[in-house]
């Protein structure tokens, strides 16, 4: 049995909001942008947040609660449940 790879593991628990990869060489891609050279750049620990992605889930969650809620649906950021300002 061989061992799972970075790109097996990866692939094992993406979302289809997700924009993870790992390249050819082993290398974490966020958003096309390779997670090392992020690293390099803006040094560590670093948050990554991808604008596509959370535009996305934004619009999810209103257009889940929008059919349920007589008054027009505001998401409002919390720092209780993203700390990243």
């Amino acid at each position: 049995m061989r061992a799972p790879t970075g790109a097996t593991t990866l692939a094992a628990i993406l979302t289809p909001g997700d924009a993870l990869e790992v390249s050819a060489e082993g290398r974490l891609a966020i958003d096309g942008h390779d997670a090392g050279a992020l690293l390099e750049r803006f040094g560590s620990p670093l948050n990554v947040i991808v604008a596509e992605t959370l535009r996305g889930n934004l619009r999810r969650i209103r257009a889940a609660f929008e059919p349920h809620w007589p008054a027009p649906v505001r998401v409002l950021y919390s720092i209780k449940a993203n700390n990243t300002l």
